[in-house]
């Protein structure tokens, strides 16, 4: 269960990187562990720093290595990591892999011999050398964690290289080690009745220590992004593939390293076709891959062969390797099955979903040939997703007149019984946190809730119909789709949904905004025991108050043990789910000032109060062990479970006798319709509707409220007390109702709910235009929301059998011929959408620069000299005109096309310097320009060359925008300062700016509207900033005005004009 608070989620192949991973075979190091779950107390961080603070170098840490403890170093390493940073630079990194590098090749020299020899008993490393291995990988992975966490890390690239190249040496001379150790396993029927001997206890032992090893030596690959360096390794491995999986041995621990490497190859710098050696290496990769798919299906374990599927669909981007990868996943697609969707006991293989995606992203498996893809019971391939999530989701429930839609296989009954017990965590989340209204502009008015039938069912197919990963939850709120997703067929759905209704809750009434303008105190790296210990509070709300949730309460029942509130505060820390629900309830209940001091910081916007308050608690040693003594005298009992009432039919008649129950103990109290249907929508027949009503009697005459509450009829109506407004508030359920009786300014706001609700369903209403290649570009009218698409109605004004859309909002455009702009349209619920499609030749100059511009740099002898730093491809932040019809790509099509391509100086201007970095930035740099200079670059895809671009010398800037808004009063919307040392600064305004100015996806444009009053600036479209001080400029302040443009292909449209002010010491 957790929440993701980003904003968007890209539906392609290649952001599935959450592969299926089993338990046993996660490798997260123990630097990225972060001593998870570990209740050593003695092994205190205050002691921890005793034993590594002697140590002061790496000679120190050389000489105490065999005393070190290990777990004290990764505990100091996250809370002091002042304490090793000194040492743990790349200089001393290599040293630290020389040393590993040279453990396991000298023993390999001794045992190389023997080594296929090896069983179970014997050892490829001694217990001395797997202690002193297991030290060095493991810091060399804290070295890589501690370097990701420091912004100001500058890597030397020679360092860097050395490092990666003996990690490689590291990794791949211990998979020779381990190929023929076999792990020692008890099966699960063992596990729970076998008396172990000694021995084999041994080796058991034995074994966990190599698996811990193995997840340390393997997990170096990611923490250096040693990708193109462990090819060799990848090609080892899935070569052996058979033998490893057959046998059993300890290099199965290298599977999902190097499938995660293989992954991450494809957005490693181009370094599939970097060289001749790397093409040969990918080529017997996929051939070793393609082996494993065609022979080893029920060898291999399911999650690897899944995986395998997963990442060579990505080689399909390859032409030279394309047509073999489509009939290996042919066959994939004929020897497994795509289901019977009517028969819950014969669900679609993953293995077959997973082929049929890699085909679909690619446009191979389309409208036009899915039926020539037939699984082993001879069904077709067409509509997989949509077919098979209308078998997961058959009904879908709307609640308040569409506030709520739970899309789920469940009943009417069950879904109401989730909808009540939402609104009881509801009404105790406001009443406790007094928070009425949405934070302004929050989009999400609508939830959308996904039940998938089992866990099964959601573990399976999470990735193919909700785009989410694979990792193992209970649940998962999105809030850029103001969505969670959960499953039914166990005993904790109720808790499920409740738990990701507060973090729904949380974030549309609480901390949207939290930290979002420039912060560099970062205090959401102390909100995650927050933002899951609210969330597992809030689930165990009843009626009467708040107790705990079932699952909550098992794990009481059999975990008490809790961890020190330092580690609960800080986020490095991956504290349990249980440790943040004691700190909340003992919060809450013990220390209710601190708890409302945390709730009115985070909703004012307080991060300085914040970020104090969390360094109080986390010294207070006092408080510490009065939690401590606190969780280890709670004591819940069954009674304090919150579960919905059964009987979750019972209301009033009617509003008026709803009413008449309230006026009974206040006449004066004032009830309102909120909601004339809480299942159905208003065109249908009512069948039950809420109300809320409003009450003040002093809070000594509580009591005689919830007695009146006590009833059946009441049985699901919730009181919350408003404390401003010195009244409860009161909401419940009415059989009889109809959608005249709700107030004018509430069908309005349904009105405006409904239209909102139609644009994020159909984002396409608002930014419309599609960019591919081939000849037919397949998609879902309804991006935002699939499966909502499936409930409005399409009709196409031209019947051209050129575009086609069917009943569930899935088009296709085919176009063989015309590479100019095409505009179809469609009429969805009666609005007329526009879609603009661009065809692309295999190369296609619109994708690149067209010009290079320059800026002029005076040097203080009188000279000058001309400067331009551009990428080689489009430059979609231009406000430039175009005459292309387009300014943007959208992302498929930037993911897909504007990355693959390398490029090659061939002509120059004579005496200029142009070179071309990071594959596709160019560099250029001219003392002595002339008129017409140009450059010439060759265009390279796939080591195949394309054509020729030439690219003029062009610093003319032509933008009817910019001079209609240059000309327009100038009022500054935010202001930056910057403190200039050295003379000299460079930075992205946007690293400084207010968050809530960005949309993620968005392309934006920087332009100065008033430059320096006499210094030297240089700004880029992208918002890159340089300030250079100019000799003879002696005022200590100086500023620029930049104004901040959204660029979209249907217009430019000005967000922010800023103020940049430069201090100068």
């Amino acid at each position: 269960m957790k929440k993701i608070n980003y904003f968007n989620i890209n539906n392609s192949l290649f952001s599935k990187i959450g592969f299926v991973v089993l338990s046993g075979f996660h490798i997260i190091t123990s630097a990225q562990q972060n001593n998870s779950h570990n209740y050593d107390f003695d092994k205190s961080v205050q002691s921890c720093n005793e034993n590594i603070g002697n140590i002061k170098n790496i000679n120190d840490l050389f000489s105490n290595l065999e005393l070190l403890d290990l777990k004290c170093f990764n505990k100091v390493s996250n809370f002091n990591p002042s304490l090793v940073e000194g040492y743990l630079n790349q200089e001393n990194m290599l040293k630290i892999a020389q040393k590993a590098k040279e453990l396991l090749e000298n023993r390999y020299s001794t045992i190389k011999n023997s080594i296929h020899e090896i069983s179970i008993q014997k050892q490829v490393l001694e217990q001395k050398q797997r202690d002193q291995l297991l030290k060095l990988v493991s810091i060399l992975n804290t070295a890589y964690y501690l370097q990701s966490l420091n912004k100001n890390f500058v890597s030397n690239p020679q360092n860097e290289k050395q490092l990666k190249e003996l990690i490689a040496t590291i990794t791949h001379t211990y998979a020779i080690l381990i190929h023929y150790q076999k792990i020692y396993e008890l099966k699960e029927e063992e596990k729970k009745s076998k008396v172990l001997s000694e021995e084999e206890k041994n080796l058991i032992k034995l074994n966990n220590e190599f698996k811990k090893l193995s997840k340390e030596v393997f997990g170096l690959i990611g923490s250096a992004k040693s990708y193109e360096e462990s090819l060799n390794l990848i090609d080892y491995v899935t070569r052996n593939s058979r033998y490893i999986t057959e046998n059993n041995t300890l290099l199965i621990y290298s599977i999902l390293p190097i499938q995660l490497a293989l992954s991450a190859s494809h957005d490693a710098n181009g370094i599939y076709f970097k060289s001749e050696e790397n093409i040969n290496n990918f080529k017997n990769i996929i051939i070793n891959i393609q082996n494993i798919l065609k022979n080893d299906k029920g060898i291999i374990n399911d999650s690897f062969y899944e995986n395998y599927i997963l990442e060579i669909g990505k080689f399909l981007r390859y032409k030279s390797v394309k047509d073999g990868i489509i009939e290996t996943l042919r066959e994939v697609i004929k020897k497994t099955t795509g289901g019977d969707l009517n028969d819950p006991k014969n669900k679609p293989s993953t293995f077959w979903l997973e082929a049929t995606s890699a085909l679909e992203y690619y446009e191979i498996l389309n409208r036009d040939t899915c039926k020539t893809f037939t699984d082993a019971n001879g069904a077709d391939a067409c509509k997989v997703k949509s077919k098979l999530s209308k078998s997961l989701f058959k009904n879908r429930y709307i609640y308040d007149e569409g506030s709520i839609v739970i899309y789920t296989s469940l009943n009417k009954d069950e879904a109401n019984k989730i909808y009540f017990s939402m609104k009881q965590v509801e009404n105790q989340y406001k009443n406790a946190l007094q928070l009425f209204e949405p934070i302004k502009n929050d989009r999400n008015n609508r939830l959308y809730v996904y039940i998938y039938p089992t866990k099964k069912d959601y573990l399976d197919y999470k990735p193919y119909i909700s785009d989410l990963d694979k990792e193992e939850d209970g649940g998962v709120y999105i809030d850029s789709r103001g969505a969670f997703y959960t499953f039914a067929g166990n005993q904790f759905l109720e808790d499920y949904v409740k738990h990701e209704y507060i973090h729904y809750l949380n974030s549309r009434y609480l901390y949207k905004n939290f930290a979002n303008e420039t912060n560099q105190l970062n205090p959401w790296k102390h909100m995650d025991w927050f933002i899951e210990g609210s969330a597992d509070f809030f689930a165990g709300s009843k009626k009467t108050g708040i107790g705990i949730s079932e699952l909550r309460y098992n794990s009481f029942v059999t975990h008490k043990k809790v961890i020190p509130i330092y580690e609960i505060l800080d986020s490095k820390y991956e504290s349990e789910y249980s440790d943040r629900f004691y700190f909340t309830h003992f919060l809450f209940n013990k220390h209710r000032n601190i708890f409302d001091n945390f709730i009115n910081f985070i909703k004012n916007n307080d991060t300085n109060k914040f970020i104090n308050l969390i360094h109080e608690l986390s010294r207070n040693e006092k408080l510490n062990l009065e939690f401590q003594n606190y969780v280890n005298n709670l004591n819940f009992k069954t009674g304090d479970i919150a579960k919905i009432n059964n009987n979750i039919s019972d209301f009033f008649e009617d509003i008026t006798t709803f009413k008449e129950s309230f006026q009974s103990i206040d006449q004066n109290s004032k009830c309102e319709l909120l909601a004339s249907s809480i299942n159905s929508d208003s065109k249908k027949i009512n069948q039950s509707a809420r109300v809320s009503c409003s009450i003040k009697i002093n809070l000594s005459e509580k009591n005689k409220l919830n007695k009146m509450l006590e009833i059946p009829k009441h049985s699901q109506t919730n009181c919350l007390y408003d404390k401003t407004n010195t009244m409860f508030i009161c909401e419940g359920s009415v059989k009889l109702a109809n959608f005249s009786d709700l107030s004018s300014s509430l069908k309005t706001k349904i009105q405006n709910l409904e239209s909102e609700q139609f644009d994020r369903t159909f984002p396409i209403y608002n930014e419309n235009f599609f960019f591919f290649k081939g000849d037919i570009y397949s998609s879902t009218l309804a991006k935002g929301n699939r499966d909502e698409g499936w409930y409005y109605e399409y009709v196409l004004r031209d019947q051209n059998t050129s575009f086609e859309v069917d009943p569930d909002g899935e088009y296709s455009f085919r176009n063989k011929e015309n590479y100019e702009k095409v505009t179809k349209s469609v009429i969805i619920n009666g609005k007329e959408v526009e879609l603009t499609f661009f065809k692309f030749k295999d190369f296609d100059k619109r994708i690149f620069a067209n010009k290079v511009p320059t800026r002029k740099v005076e040097q203080n002898n009188g000279s000058f000299y001309l400067i331009s730093d551009i990428s080689l491809y489009r430059n979609e932040g231009s406000i430039e005109n175009t005459t292309d019809g387009f300014r943007v790509f959208d992302d498929k099509f930037r993911y897909d096309e504007v990355n693959d391509y390398d490029f090659k100086v061939i002509k120059q201007p004579i005496g200029s310097i142009v070179e071309i970095n990071n594959r596709y930035m160019l560099r250029y740099i001219n003392e002595n320009p002339k008129d017409n200079d140009s450059i010439t670059i060759s265009v390279i895809r796939h080591n195949e060359k394309k054509g020729e671009i030439t690219l003029p010398i062009d610093n003319s800037f032509n933008s009817d925008y910019f001079e209609d808004i240059k000309n327009e009063e100038i009022i500054i919307d935010e202001t930056i300062n910057y403190k200039v040392k050295d003379s000299y600064l460079d930075n992205y305004l946007y690293n400084n700016m207010n968050k809530e100015t960005f949309m993620p996806g968005a392309k934006y444009n920087f332009t100065i509207l008033k430059d320096l009053k006499c210094n030297i600036s240089d700004l880029r479209d992208d918002g890159h900033f340089r300030f250079i001080k100019k000799q003879g400029c002696n005022d200590k302040t100086d500023e620029a005005i930049v104004t901040v443009t959204k660029v979209t292909n249907k217009g430019l449209f000005k967000v922010r004009t800023v103020k940049v002010i430069f201090s100068i010491d």
